[in-house]
């Protein structure tokens, strides 16, 4: 036991019905509108599985590239990301294309 407490898996979770944030690293390499490696992607599955297998809602979270902070700049958008996504898991994904209004954006959230 650490200093924090037990360590917790996934496993140790009831997620039945329960809405899940994870931070996942997608910063994958592209060209383009193009996944490169999916290295990091594929390596995200099992949890990305075992939330959904449990029941329990997915929100996933990522960055891609360094953008300059200067407002929307496509060439960093992770819809290109959550397209290769959807097809290793062989269900759809949504995709919210503007995190400062996600929740106006969940209304109109596109799925693939």
């Amino acid at each position: 036991m650490s200093a924090l407490g037990p360590k917790v898996s996934l496993d140790d979770l009831d997620m039945k019905g329960k809405t899940v944030i994870m931070r996942v690293d997608f910063n994958v390499p592209m060209k383009g509108k193009d996944v490169q490696d999916d290295f990091r992607i594929k390596s995200a599955l099992p949890s990305i599985n075992k939330v959904i297998s449990s029941g329990g809602k997915l929100i996933l979270m990522s960055h891609l590239g360094r953008p300059k902070e200067t407002g929307y700049e496509e060439a960093f958008s992770l819809k290109p990301v959550g397209e290769h996504l959807a097809k290793l898991l062989g269900k759809p994904v949504a995709f919210a294309p503007d995190c400062m209004n996600a929740d106006a954006e969940v209304k109109k959230i596109t799925t693939w």
